[in-house]
């Protein structure tokens, strides 16, 4: 089998098994108050942030404790190393973390691959079977813990993003929305989630108004919207491009509603551990339902 070793256990989270499985359960129990507020919500994606725990592991348990997890779940998020392919799929094998192996669902990493491009220029797949540019990313690693917990017979569908051709971003959601579809169809589930961080190393309200102006476009269900913002304001949202292709793919499902679960930067987070206003990253969370 092709393991996916982690790179950022003991740096992002701890490595000691025992104390990573108490600290992510304690993240995740600080959701049962909000969980009330979502009962309603059959939930499609999720948006959560992908920093070290002390930052933002509050507000990954917070968003991802409200849903349930069915037996595959889709990761996309940001390539922050610029290595391999525009979207790379992890094709095989399982992730590694302290908790134990995650198997790769190749049935939809599959799937995906067999979509093909419908602009004729693009050369045939749209998404291509690739561990470059996974093995040195973190966006997907850190929040595996947290799945692992709330269902220990996870397999994921692990998608690298660092395309940003609008076109191309908007084929990935209908291919993406089509193979959730196939799945219901064999009555099953599959759950999106978008690994994102906000704003990057701005003042905390010079961040937060940066902020707000991309998730003004979330909670409208905006892909376009998303897309046009953050390149236009030139929003350092890491996974801007991953989001693009969740929004798509969830109102082609039908999503009518976006709920932002929390809010907040490094600068509060962390400031007991040091961290100041000046400088922040910032973190948010949100269900798509």
């Amino acid at each position: 089998m092709n393991i996916r070793q982690p790179v950022v256990s003991g740096r992002f989270y701890t490595a000691d098994p025992q104390t990573l499985r108490t600290e992510v359960q304690g993240y995740l129990d600080q959701g049962a108050d909000f969980r009330a507020e979502c009962a309603d919500m059959d939930i499609l994606g999720c948006m959560v942030p992908h920093a070290g725990y002390i930052f933002s592991g509050g507000v990954a348990g917070l968003t991802l404790s409200q849903a349930r997890l069915p037996e595959s779940v889709l990761l996309l998020g940001p390539n922050h190393t610029g290595l391999g392919p525009a979207l790379s799929l992890w094709p095989d094998g399982a992730w590694s973390t302290p908790l134990g192996d995650v198997p790769v669902d190749s049935d939809g990493v599959d799937w995906l691959l067999g979509w093909r491009a419908s602009d004729e220029k693009s050369g045939g797949s749209l998404f291509t079977a690739d561990r470059t540019a996974h093995l040195r990313e973190h966006s997907l690693e850190v929040l595996l813990p947290f799945l692992q917990l709330q269902r220990s017979t996870l397999s994921i569908i692990p998608l690298c993003v660092r395309e940003y051709n609008p076109e191309r971003l908007k084929e990935a959601g209908l291919a993406v929305a089509a193979l959730v579809r196939s799945r219901q169809e064999r009555g099953k589930a599959l759950l999106l989630i978008t690994s994102s961080d906000m704003s990057h190393y701005l003042p905390h309200e010079e961040g937060r108004k940066q902020d707000l102006l991309a998730l003004e476009q979330i909670l409208d269900l905006s892909p376009e919207g998303l897309f046009q913002v953050c390149v236009r304001k030139k929003i350092s949202m890491c996974g801007f491009a991953a989001m693009t292709i969740m929004l798509h793919a969830c109102k082609v499902l039908g999503a009518t509603r976006c709920r932002l679960t929390a809010h907040t930067s490094s600068g509060v987070t962390g400031k007991k551990y040091g961290a100041d206003m000046k400088s922040v990253v910032g973190y948010a969370g949100a269900l798509i339902a």
